[in-house]
Protein backbone atom coordinates (compact mmCIF):
# COMPACT_ATOMS: atom_id res chain seq x y z
CA UNK A 1 0.00 0.00 0.00
CA UNK A 2 1.28 3.45 -0.94
CA UNK A 3 0.45 6.76 0.70
CA UNK A 4 0.77 10.35 -0.54
CA UNK A 5 -0.76 13.56 0.80
CA UNK A 6 -1.54 17.04 -0.43
CA UNK A 7 -1.02 19.19 2.59
CA UNK A 8 -2.91 22.41 3.26
CA UNK A 9 -3.27 23.73 6.76
CA UNK A 10 -6.87 24.81 7.23
CA UNK A 11 -5.78 26.69 10.36
CA UNK A 12 -3.44 28.70 8.15
CA UNK A 13 -6.27 29.35 5.67
CA UNK A 14 -8.54 30.52 8.48
CA UNK A 15 -5.75 32.85 9.68
CA UNK A 16 -5.42 34.34 6.18
CA UNK A 17 -9.19 34.79 5.94
CA UNK A 18 -9.30 36.57 9.30
CA UNK A 19 -6.41 38.87 8.29
CA UNK A 20 -8.11 39.72 5.00
CA UNK A 21 -11.33 40.56 6.83
CA UNK A 22 -9.42 42.88 9.19
CA UNK A 23 -8.21 44.74 6.08
CA UNK A 24 -11.72 45.16 4.68
CA UNK A 25 -11.79 42.22 2.26
CA UNK A 26 -14.72 39.93 2.95
CA UNK A 27 -14.31 36.18 3.20
CA UNK A 28 -16.55 35.79 0.14
CA UNK A 29 -14.41 38.21 -1.91
CA UNK A 30 -11.18 36.48 -0.94
CA UNK A 31 -12.55 33.02 -1.65
CA UNK A 32 -14.01 34.15 -4.98
CA UNK A 33 -10.59 35.57 -5.94
CA UNK A 34 -9.11 32.14 -5.16
CA UNK A 35 -11.83 30.44 -7.19
CA UNK A 36 -13.59 28.94 -4.16
CA UNK A 37 -17.13 29.17 -2.88
CA UNK A 38 -17.68 29.90 0.82
CA UNK A 39 -19.32 26.50 1.29
CA UNK A 40 -16.01 24.82 0.45
CA UNK A 41 -14.44 25.94 3.73
CA UNK A 42 -17.28 25.55 6.19
CA UNK A 43 -16.55 24.55 9.79
CA UNK A 44 -18.83 21.53 9.38
CA UNK A 45 -16.74 20.22 6.50
CA UNK A 46 -13.29 21.13 7.79
CA UNK A 47 -13.30 21.13 11.62
CA UNK A 48 -9.52 21.54 11.76
CA UNK A 49 -9.49 24.12 14.53
CA UNK A 50 -11.64 21.91 16.77
CA UNK A 51 -9.51 18.85 16.01
CA UNK A 52 -6.34 20.81 16.77
CA UNK A 53 -7.73 22.06 20.10
CA UNK A 54 -8.72 18.52 21.11
CA UNK A 55 -5.34 17.09 20.12
CA UNK A 56 -3.22 19.77 21.79
CA UNK A 57 -5.24 19.53 25.00
CA UNK A 58 -4.35 15.84 25.25
CA UNK A 59 -7.72 14.54 24.07
CA UNK A 60 -6.12 12.62 21.21
CA UNK A 61 -8.75 9.87 20.88
CA UNK A 62 -11.47 12.52 20.58
CA UNK A 63 -9.39 14.39 18.00
CA UNK A 64 -8.98 11.25 15.90
CA UNK A 65 -12.72 10.53 16.15
CA UNK A 66 -13.50 14.10 15.03
CA UNK A 67 -11.64 13.72 11.72
CA UNK A 68 -14.29 13.19 9.02
CA UNK A 69 -13.64 10.49 6.43
CA UNK A 70 -14.12 13.12 3.73
CA UNK A 71 -11.14 15.08 5.07
CA UNK A 72 -8.91 12.03 4.78
CA UNK A 73 -10.24 11.15 1.33
CA UNK A 74 -9.68 14.68 0.03
CA UNK A 75 -6.20 15.17 1.47
CA UNK A 76 -4.57 11.74 1.36
CA UNK A 77 -4.07 9.06 -1.24
CA UNK A 78 -3.95 5.64 0.35
CA UNK A 79 -4.33 2.46 -1.63
CA UNK A 80 -3.10 0.37 -4.50
CA UNK A 81 -0.51 1.58 -6.99
CA UNK A 82 -3.26 2.10 -9.56
CA UNK A 83 -5.37 4.17 -7.13
CA UNK A 84 -2.40 6.31 -6.06
CA UNK A 85 -1.38 6.90 -9.69
CA UNK A 86 -4.91 7.81 -10.85
CA UNK A 87 -5.61 10.08 -7.88
CA UNK A 88 -2.24 11.86 -8.14
CA UNK A 89 -2.91 12.54 -11.82
CA UNK A 90 -6.39 13.84 -11.01
CA UNK A 91 -4.94 16.15 -8.34
CA UNK A 92 -2.25 17.34 -10.74
CA UNK A 93 -4.94 18.19 -13.30
CA UNK A 94 -6.65 20.52 -10.81
CA UNK A 95 -3.47 22.30 -9.74
CA UNK A 96 -1.79 20.31 -6.96
CA UNK A 97 1.93 20.87 -7.50
CA UNK A 98 3.50 19.03 -4.57
CA UNK A 99 2.88 16.03 -2.35
CA UNK A 100 4.00 15.22 1.17
CA UNK A 101 5.07 11.59 1.05
CA UNK A 102 5.26 9.23 3.99
CA UNK A 103 6.99 5.92 3.35
CA UNK A 104 8.22 3.31 5.79
CA UNK A 105 11.37 2.48 3.86
CA UNK A 106 13.39 3.20 0.70
CA UNK A 107 11.63 0.43 -1.26
CA UNK A 108 8.28 2.18 -0.76
CA UNK A 109 9.76 5.52 -1.81
CA UNK A 110 10.97 3.85 -5.02
CA UNK A 111 7.59 2.14 -5.58
CA UNK A 112 5.78 5.44 -5.13
CA UNK A 113 8.15 7.21 -7.52
CA UNK A 114 7.73 4.44 -10.07
CA UNK A 115 3.93 4.63 -9.71
CA UNK A 116 3.85 8.39 -10.21
CA UNK A 117 6.08 8.48 -13.29
CA UNK A 118 4.69 5.36 -14.97
CA UNK A 119 2.68 5.72 -18.17
CA UNK A 120 0.53 2.69 -17.35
Amino acid sequence: MLTAQASVSMSWINTVLAAAERHGLTRTQLLAHAGLGAQQLTDERWPIDDITRLFTSGRKAEAVAAVPDELVEETAIIGSVEHVRATARRWEAVGVTSLVVTCGDAARVKALGDALVSDE
